[in-house]
């Protein structure tokens, strides 16, 4: 797992498609149980969080940092799935029925992270603010996960992208420079890096995007979003 190190960790990274954060919909009593609560940890950039298959998981709430979630394939691809930043969480579908963690975890940064075993994690549930929030995030994460796979079945994978830096955009605050690795990208997106490649020229020859090193800047916001808007609606 050495290799993790060589990810492009220094690169601010995306956050969880921009869908909010836990602590968005917390009081501050409720964020004080959370972190009265919770096993923190502290790690050094590129160190792994969790393997695929660890038992004895834990929900986990980023404090600082980033953590990226991770997918291995049989031939040693690292499929980056998302990014969690401060104040969101993971791992809560696996804590809940106490099964095999799913993902790699590793950090972005010095990372902190609070962890909630199972045993924890029902006493925060216990917690009726902590509860409604969770299933907040949930829905919000099942409304997109919809959208997804509704996007892979009908639409081109330039509109595909166009969304994702729509939802990029979002997570850091509206910049119009997205500081973005492409190989994640084409991970986030489940295309070749090659398709990647084809779907940027197409935005680029339409004046909607150029790009740069390690960066992706959208031209016109509006005329940005009023193009995705057509596409998606086609």
């Amino acid at each position: 797992l050495s290799s993790y190190t060589n990810l492009e960790s220094e690169v601010p990274t995306m956050t969880d498609y921009a869908l909010p954060a836990l602590t968005d919909y917390l009081d501050p009593a409720a964020r004080a149980q959370l972190q009265a609560l919770g096993n923190r940890q502290y790690y050094t950039d590129g160190a792994v969080i969790q393997r695929r298959g660890d038992p004895d998981p834990a929900m986990a709430l980023v404090i600082q940092g980033a953590v990226k979630l991770l997918r291995v394939t049989a031939d040693g691809r690292q499929v980056l799935m998302l990014t969690a930043g401060a104040g969101q969480h993971y791992a809560d579908n696996t804590v809940l029925s106490k099964s095999k963690r799913t993902h790699h975890a590793v950090a972005v940064g010095d990372t902190i992270v609070d962890h909630y075993p199972h045993d924890v994690f029902l006493k925060l549930m216990d917690n009726l603010a902590i509860l409604q929030a969770l299933y907040r995030v949930t829905v919000a994460r099942l409304g997109q996960a919809i959208e997804l796979f509704d996007d892979i079945r009908c639409l081109p994978p330039e509109v595909r992208l166009a969304k994702t830096l729509a939802s990029v955009r979002t997570s850091m605050d509206g910049t119009s420079r997205l500081e973005i690795v492409q190989e994640d990208l084409a991970s986030l997106l489940g295309i070749s890096a090659m398709t990647l490649s084809k779907a940027l020229k197409s935005l680029k020859k339409q004046a909607l995007v150029e790009t740069g090193y390690r960066t992706i800047t959208i031209l016109d916001h509006q005329r940005f979003d009023a193009w995705m808007a057509a596409q998606d609606d086609q």
